[in-house]
């Protein structure tokens, strides 16, 4: 996955699909994508306001810790089909759990919402991921199976989900 600044813009491009848990034992027993996954441990939190004021106007706000990186992901646009989805994303490093919303171009998108932020949810989740090539395009395969946490609730998460792979790379001097 390309990463950019928050001046930046990204278009993602991904198809999401969910499994059962042993559609997912299955999938890794059998790893038909020729290479061993490598795998992650993480950890998303989910933000927004409590009257959920970015989800509403189609924009996402996370922090994912993966092993010891940090990145903030915004995402704006609801184009969505089916499970696939094209959105436009930026992305920064954090440190902490504490979203930066320094950046002009992310407090505009966010639209003043930013003093009214809360962490709403939060994903674990161990992720096995393969780089699948087939002649110029490679495209990232991710199974992650773990839990979704909101409060005193949970509930299980096992989805795949597949987008072309890009290098990363900030374009921010």
């Amino acid at each position: 996955m390309k990463r950019h600044c928050a001046e930046d813009i990204k278009q993602e491009k991904e198809l999401k699909l969910e499994l059962s848990q042993s559609g997912a034992g299955s999938l890794l027993k059998k790893n038909p994508f020729g290479s061993s996954p490598t795998i992650l441990q993480q950890r998303s939190i989910y933000f927004d306001t409590p009257g959920w004021d970015l989800s509403k106007r189609g924009l996402s706000l996370r922090i994912r810790q993966s092993g010891n990186e940090g990145i903030q992901t915004v995402k704006a646009g609801d184009d969505a089909e089916a499970g696939s989805f094209t959105r436009e994303e930026w992305e920064r490093p954090v440190a902490g759990d504490t979203p930066m919303l320094d950046d002009p171009q992310i407090r505009d998108l966010l639209a003043g919402a930013g003093p009214k932020l809360a962490p709403l949810f939060e994903v674990h989740v161990k992720r096995h991921r393969w780089n699948v090539t087939d002649g110029d395009a490679t495209i990232e395969v991710a199974l992650d199976v773990g839990k979704v946490v909101a409060a005193d609730r949970e509930a299980p998460l096992c989805e795949k989900e597949g987008g072309l792979a890009e290098s990363a790379v900030c374009t921010r001097p």
